[in-house]
This record gives structure tokens, sequence and C-alpha cells, in this order.
């Protein structure tokens, strides 16, 4: 099979995952290595404290291919993906959980079945094998969007699983908001607001099988409702 030509950055915000990073790791560097001629795979720890840290930091020893970012601190996902995006030195831009809910087999497929495109929104096929809290959490978030958002979101069945999104639209899509919920949606209505060429694509969703997922916390909830207001709030403004 022929290797893309495409120069893609992967990325992987973690925080105490070293159940599940070692086979993260090598299952991505492998698809990479095969589908991929330049690549790179970007690491945030969000201030692990168990050695997950020191997992990565091996592997980026030996792997010039692998970047490693630190939070002295856990700042949660926004601000994880916030630096790594902007770390990223890409022309396309993904990001996976440590877990891979998407199996990074898919991603030469999504990137090559759907070009042109300035931002690929991946949707989740089925989202089985979620607890029955996080798939009501799920619901609450596209709920939410769709009341605040509803011209812009029509079109979207899930806003947080992932996107492919193109290096040189980053700057004007990039979000404000940093909360776990809202950080993603906020780029896909940037860039529908801006007219840009976004794209919808479905792919299996991988449930975890390892660990506990640090998401769906009540305060993660409260977080990204209050930055869907305020950015709703804000796109009032600019209209008067």
């Amino acid at each position: 099979m022929n290797k893309s030509g495409e120069f893609v950055s992967v990325i992987i915000p973690v925080y105490n995952e070293k159940n599940l990073i070692n086979d993260a790791i090598l299952e991505t560097l492998e698809v990479l290595e095969k589908d991929f001629d330049k690549y790179e795979l970007i690491i945030i720890d969000d201030g692990s404290t168990d050695n997950t840290f020191e997992i990565i930091s091996r592997y980026a020893d030996k792997n010039k291919n692998i970047i490693v970012l630190k939070h002295a601190n856990n700042q949660n996902l926004g601000s994880s993906l916030y630096d790594g995006f902007l770390k990223a030195a890409g022309d396309y831009l993904i990001f996976n959980s440590a877990d891979l809910p998407l199996s990074p087999e898919n991603i030469k497929t999504l990137l090559e079945n759907n070009k042109p495109f300035d931002l690929l929104n991946i949707e989740r096929r089925k989202y089985s094998g979620a607890s029955a809290w996080r798939q009501t959490v799920s619901l609450l978030n596209k709920i939410l969007l769709h009341i605040l958002f509803p011209l812009n979101t029509k079109d979207f069945r899930d806003m947080n699983f992932t996107v492919i999104i193109k290096k040189r639209i980053l700057e004007s899509v990039m979000p404000q908001s940093k909360s776990p919920g809202f950080f993603m949606p906020e780029m896909l209505l940037r860039a529908k607001y801006k007219k840009m060429n976004v794209k919808i694509a479905q792919a299996e969703y991988n449930p975890r099988h390892k660990g506990k997922s640090h998401f769906g916390k009540i305060k993660d909830i409260i977080w990204s409702l209050y930055d869907m207001i305020c950015f709703r709030l804000d796109l009032n403004t600019r209209r008067k």
C-alpha cells in the first residue's frame, strides 16, 4: 500500500494513563510509519501523578517523531488540546485519546477519502460501550449545542469525537474556551461561521477497555455550559 505524502500530526492528551499509554504509543507509531511518509506524535501529559510521563519520555528519547509536552498540574482536556494543536507542525492535525477511541488505522482513509476540506468532523457510528453516564452527558451536550446554535449545528450528529483540521486554518478557528465539552464544538462553529469547507465523516468508536475515563464530571458539564453561553453572547454582541 502506498504511503500518503501528507505530513500528519497526531495529538494525544493523557492524564494518569500508565496502563494504556504503552499500547497507544506502539499502535499509533506502527500505523503512522506504515501509512505516512512524514508524521509526528505529540503527547501532552496533563499533570499525571503516576509514572505516565516517565513512560512517554522513554519513548521520546528513542524516537525523534515523538514530541512530549508536560503540564505541571492537571488543566483538563481543552488546555491540553490547545497546547498540542499549537505545537503541531503537520499539514493535517488530528487528536486521539490514550484508549484510542479512533483506530489509528482509520486516519489515512479518512484523510484521503474526504479531501479537499478545511476541517473534517468525525462522528461515531455508534456510541456503544461507553457508560450510561457518559452517554447521558454526551446527549445533554448535543441538545444544548443544537438549542444555542441551531443553524450551524443542524448537520452535525456528533461534535465531540474528533476532527482532522488543516494546519493553515488553525489560527482562524482556535477556540477561546478550554472546557472539555465545548473546545471542539467551538472550533467547528468558528469554521462554519467563517464559511470554511467543513465536511463530516463517520468512523467506528472503540470503547475504553482499561482504566477509568476522566471526563463527564459535574464541574466539566457546568464549565462547558458556561463556555457555550459566553460564545453565544459574544456572537450576539458582534451582530449588533
